[in-house]
């Protein structure tokens, strides 16, 4: 009797790790499809917008944003380089979030590759947003016990 009890603990367990394996392979997926429900325009100032820049524009913005894509109504983003062919720390990302109920947010970073001013501006955004929706929710919390 006890090796059946054995054999159907050992069951379970196996079943449990089939269970949790095939739920982190389904998470993975569907973290890295994720894509931004958000209305996104992209502009750029100085040179050409290539499908690589795109892309990435929209994979950093969908991993930072979408835990908040129902507060935010457009995102704008502006690339450019502002001194040309001179080179230096002249790439700039400024992104604009037009939010519901909200004033817009507006974030800007300069740095010598535009890849990291992006990286930089959609961080801070990131950050700025979570903040504000902590407090926006901290202040409907605090009224509601008031009322």
């Amino acid at each position: 009797m006890a090796i059946c009890s054995n054999n159907s603990n050992i069951k379970s367990i196996i079943f449990e790790f089939y269970c949790l394996f095939i739920w982190r392979i389904l998470h993975i997926l569907m973290t890295t499809q994720r894509r931004l429900k958000v209305q996104t325009i992209i502009q750029t100032r100085g040179f050409k917008l290539t499908q690589a820049l795109q892309e990435y524009t929209h994979k950093r913005l969908a991993y930072a944003i979408s835990f908040a894509s129902e507060h935010v109504q457009r995102i704008t983003v502006r690339l450019s380089d502002i001194n040309g062919p001179r080179g230096g720390e002249d790439k700039r990302c400024k992104l604009v979030l037009k939010m519901q109920g909200m004033p817009s947010m507006v974030i800007e970073d300069t740095e010598s590759n535009l890849y990291s001013a992006i990286d930089r501006a959609v961080e801070r955004a990131s950050r700025s947003l979570a903040r504000i929706l902590k407090r926006r929710h901290m202040y409907q919390i605090s009224s509601s016990i008031i009322s």
